[in-house]
């Protein structure tokens, strides 16, 4: 499943986090940039930080077709970002992976289908789910 541009993890989970943020409230560049250090430091504590201009291009790609959302964000008040659509999410649509990493994805869903039965994996299964 090929996309128009991929993302990196980082990028990704920042992608996530902005989606979910502007989907609930109206939320400052710096009110995003908290949510997704918070984020973002559960998959590597050395990341507690992410920059204006880190979230102000994530704004951009969520905005534009590079990754197939166009999403529909607002501002107001030359401030608060949301979406114009409150039933608007990213989840609607194709994740932007690379070829390689849904090829790891394919591999690690085979691999926990085979071993779903043995305790260690069962307990990974659980959290998909």
């Amino acid at each position: 499943m090929k996309t128009k541009k991929t993302l990196g993890k980082f990028a990704l989970i920042r992608i996530k986090v902005i989606d979910e943020c502007l989907q609930k409230h109206k939320h400052t560049i710096e009110d995003l940039m908290k949510a997704c250090a918070k984020e973002l430091k559960k998959y590597d504590p050395t990341k507690i930080k992410c920059s204006r201009r880190t979230v102000e291009g994530d704004l951009r790609k969520l905005k534009d077709n590079r990754l197939g959302f166009k999403a529909p964000i607002i501002v107001t008040n030359k401030k608060y970002h949301s979406y114009s659509d409150p039933k608007f999410t990213i989840t609607n649509y194709p994740i932007p992976l690379s070829d390689t990493d849904y090829q790891k994805l394919e591999k690690a869903v085979a691999f926990i289908k085979i071993y779903q039965n043995f305790p260690n994996i069962s307990e990974l299964k659980e959290r998909l789910d």
